[in-house]
């Protein structure tokens, strides 16, 4: 049976219970070489022919932004969202509708990401709050955090 919730206390409900339950596991982390062949590929995408042209060399520095080429969801099909997305962090049925509602980016500067370096992210929940959309809907707004590390430690800090 399926059970739709339909008032605002149930959505806070779920909010707190969804925090708490995945607050309570570790932070998801994976591993990845940054590689040329990726940056190149991402960078054709964006017409920029100064990294598109030739493969990068490693120690080439990733341009703003162009970690999302990496870290690519690792689970088998089924286990993705509809949009092909991981669902690690999504609250449960039925908000599982999702939008990008902001985010923000804090570089080190004296610590870049490069091409053939190991970098791991680090994700964790940080926030679930339910909120009403502008018809009047009940949604939950959810906040992760994800930090990239290399050898020299955090590169990134990357907040949606």
């Amino acid at each position: 049976m399926r059970r739709l919730y339909s008032s605002e206390s149930d959505a806070k409900a779920i909010a707190s219970e969804f925090l708490s339950k995945t607050q309570s596991n570790p932070p998801y982390a994976q591993t990845q070489l940054l590689d040329a062949n990726q940056l190149q590929r991402f960078s054709a995408t964006f017409s920029r022919p100064e990294l598109s042209k030739t493969l990068p060399k490693n120690g080439t520095p990733l341009p703003p932004g162009y970690h999302l080429a990496y870290f690519t969801p690792a689970q088998v099909e089924e286990e993705l969202g509809r949009d092909g997305t991981d669902t690690t962090f999504n609250p449960p049925s039925p908000y599982t509708r999702r939008m990008w509602a902001g985010g923000e980016l804090e570089w080190v500067k004296e610590n870049k990401l490069r091409i053939g370096q190991e970098v791991t992210e680090t994700t964790r929940l940080v926030s679930a709050y339910a909120k009403k959309t502008r018809a009047g809907n009940d949604m939950i707004i959810v906040g992760v955090e994800k930090k990239f590390q290399n050898e020299r430690g955090v590169a990134l800090i990357d907040k949606r």
